[in-house]
């Protein structure tokens, strides 16, 4: 990529001779800036563990044997366009239960309530569509590119006649809640629920009636094959067929427990369901008999799509996609990683050195700044809460039932240390290689001098349950917990003083820039402040109701907190303001860590790590100081964004100022500003609906002097 980005620099700069010098300058320096970021980093969270991305997936469509898109939780679509060998990313589009394509470029995702998707670019483009429900959207289903159908919980069908403009609502025979629908043609449909709940259709959706299934097992999903030949799969192993339009449905049955959720055939005879547990069956006789397929995978398989009798895709929980090339005999996975664990703490000891720990004593290591993790061998299937390195030798863990850890060779290996306590320990620091505290339930603070071969029990002065410290040097620290406990040690904590909070809710973590400044944050989206050390603290507007587990501050004025449902917050003005961050995943979010203000982690439950990079972490803040004092291009807030941010600048001279958006590859996308303006500050709004998630970079002109910085938009 370097070679051609310089190749195309070489033409552009053959282009533009004549031109004025300083217009050169600044151009050629602003083709750098696009084909550097073009090679090298973006801004922003991004998923690190599992890969391709978390999210569990719900559904998926195969186009042929390169191209497959799937959708999921969160909003999240992934596509490929070369059999998986690499996928692009989309967060928050919306939709997510179900996927259908009419053809290679018009498709519709659903989910949610009132959340209708359409792209007519093959997914790389959503917009929303109207529908005046409040129910939850399961399953979609078009004939054409005119004529579709959604099943929704309650049981309720809607239908369009126009492509998804507009969608009329239904009444099914059903009582519960449908959960799939297929059409054999314009008029013959059916829909499958709750409680064995079967509803067919002979004139396109306008009546529903109800047909027998011999069952009272939820069925997850309908297929059928012709006017007459269909199949349903649904709860405790249940396989139905029938061979009259669904007259007589027959048991086809598997003793098992386990679910199934995907169904897909491709002749009368050859099909396969996927469900809980990893499952995958085959047929070769139209699901009379069924064998099974080892995915190698004990998650959850939602949706099974096929090619052809040899190649197909399966999709499920916690992003997991598969794919065979030999109709099921084996299964190669997409991506990378684990997801079968909760992850609790983490901490770096270097901008490429870090752990993360969680469940059954599970603990892994990066040594390339989380691109790969490496499972250690912790010696205790117990929980660990938390973990703390003061170098990339020397660390320590801690958790469940008193649970202390210790390494001296950076996790290669892992000595247990004689707590003294039998409770849940949900927070360790060291300040140096002799220095530690731990805290926990029961009001719980345990202290060693001696690297951890001892602990030595303090008074806390509480039986409250512990989750956040912070110490700020060895004499100087803090502690926080359930029923707004918190505490507060000016003598290494020989002695505990309470704090008044003024709240009651749980407290569970705590961070200070200094002696003076801190904060702690915890349910219900409390977060307070303190500028005297504690004695005074003042609750902030968090803008959230989510429990907020974690929290981390860079500088006095920049701070993350993260917690319940994938929640991130980010503050760039000491808390005065919290704004959220895209969404990412709806996974748990337990533990923050930053080694600088542009680089940062975040791990949770299902194996969930997040990554954060900054702008001047990609470097390009640099780019913009060689200019006149008085004159500055702020950041865009929020950043990345979906669909709105701001762009602020000031500059002390009056003149004709433009402010423009380029794409990736440098092609002016918008002008926001363009016009003659007196010495001042400003400040526009660009709104993205209309343009694809990607890289923009905005440019601003004022006389003779230009600035440029980049954005994210992530939709």
């Amino acid at each position: 990529m370097i070679s051609e980005s310089i190749l195309k620099l070489k033409i552009i700069s053959q282009n533009i001779k004549g031109a004025r010098m300083k217009h050169i300058d600044h151009m050629f320096l602003f083709i750098i800036l696009l084909t550097l970021n073009m090679a090298f980093a973006q801004t922003g969270w991004f998923w690190q563990n599992p890969l391709v991305q978390g999210n569990g997936l719900a559904d998926v469509w195969v186009f042929d044997a390169n191209t497959v898109i799937a959708v999921g939780a969160s909003g999240t679509i992934v596509k490929t366009t070369d059999g998986g060998e690499s996928w692009n990313v989309q967060l928050n589009v919306g939709g997510g239960a179900a996927v259908y394509f009419v053809d290679t470029m018009t498709g519709w995702t659903v989910g949610g309530n009132e959340i209708v998707m359409k792209t007519t670019d093959g997914g790389d483009n959503w917009f929303p569509q109207s529908i005046n429900s409040q129910f939850y959207l399961n399953d979609v289903f078009f004939y054409d590119a005119d004529t579709g159908w959604i099943c929704t919980a309650p049981a309720k069908v809607f239908k369009t006649v126009d492509g998804g403009s507009n969608w009329t609502e239904y009444n099914t025979a059903a009582q519960y809640s449908l959960t799939s629908i297929w059409f054999a043609s314009n008029l013959i449909g059916w829909s499958v629920g709750f409680d064995g709940q079967i509803v067919k259709t002979t004139d396109g959706g306008l009546t529903w009636d109800m047909q027998s299934s011999g069952t009272s097992n939820s069925l997850y999903s309908v297929f059928s094959i012709d006017e007459n030949t269909a199949w349903v799969t649904g709860q405790l192993g249940t396989v139905l067929k029938t061979t009259d339009g669904g007259s007589h449905w027959n048991s086809k049955s598997i003793m098992t427990v386990d679910g199934f959720w995907g169904i897909d055939f491709k002749s009368p005879l050859l099909g396969w369901i996927a469900g809980e547990y990893g499952t995958i069956f085959k047929t070769f006789d139209g699901g009379d008999s069924w064998n099974p397929l080892n995915s190698g995978t004990t998650d959850i398989l939602s949706a099974a799509k096929f090619v052809d009798a040899n190649m197909g895709w399966v999709a499920g929980q916690n992003g997991r996609i598969l794919k065979t090339t030999d109709g099921g005999s084996s299964w190669i996975t997409q991506g990378g990683g684990f997801s079968n664990t909760s992850l609790r703490g983490v901490c770096f000891a270097s901008g490429n050195s870090g752990w993360a720990v969680g469940n059954n004593g599970k603990i892994v290591k990066t040594d390339n700044s989380g691109n790969t993790w490496n499972f250690q061998t912790s010696g205790t299937s117990l929980t660990l809460s938390s973990v703390d390195f003061i170098d990339q030798q020397n660390g320590w863990a801690a958790g469940d039932s008193g649970t202390i850890i210790h390494t001296t060779n950076g996790g290669s290996s892992w000595q247990p240390q004689n707590s003294g306590s039998s409770v849940l320990l949900e927070k360790v620091h060291f300040h140096d290689a002799l220095t530690g505290w731990v805290v926990g339930d029961q009001g719980t603070i345990l202290k060693t001098t001696d690297g951890g071969s001892s602990w030595n029990s303090q008074t806390s002065g509480t039986t409250e349950w512990l989750s956040g410290m912070f110490f700020w040097d060895n004499s100087t620290g803090w502690a926080a917990g359930t029923n707004g406990t918190i505490l507060k040690t000016s003598n290494g904590g020989s002695t505990w003083m309470p704090q008044t909070s003024n709240t009651t809710e749980w407290l569970s973590s705590i961070y200070f820039v200094d002696a003076n400044h801190g904060w702690v944050s915890g349910n219900h989206g409390t977060i307070l402040t303190t500028t005297d050390g504690g004695s005074n603290w003042t609750p902030q507007s968090s803008g959230s109701i989510r429990w907020l587990l974690s929290l981390w501050f860079t500088s006095p004025n920049h701070g993350w907190a993260a917690g319940l449902h994938g929640t991130i917050l980010h503050t760039t003005d000491g808390g005065n303001n919290w704004d959220g961050e895209p969404n990412l995943t709806d996974n748990l979010l337990y533990s923050l860590c930053f080694t600088n203000p542009d680089t940062g982690w975040v791990v949770g439950g299902n194996g969930t790590i997040l990554k954060y990079i900054g702008d001047s972490g990609v470097g390009i803040d640099d780019i913009s100081d060689n200019l006149a004092e008085g004159f500055h291009l702020n950041q865009n807030y929020p950043n990345p964004f979906n669909p709105t941010t701001k762009i602020g600048w000031q500059s002390s001279v009056g003149g004709w100022q433009t402010l423009k958006i380029y794409g990736i590859l440098g092609r002016e996308v918008a002008t926001l500003v363009n016009e003659q303006k007196p010495a001042g500050e400003y400040q526009v709004q660009w709104d993205a609906s209309g343009f694809p998630s990607g890289l923009y970079f905005y440019r601003l002109t004022t006389g003779e002097f230009s600035a440029v910085r980049k954005m994210l938009l992530v939709k």
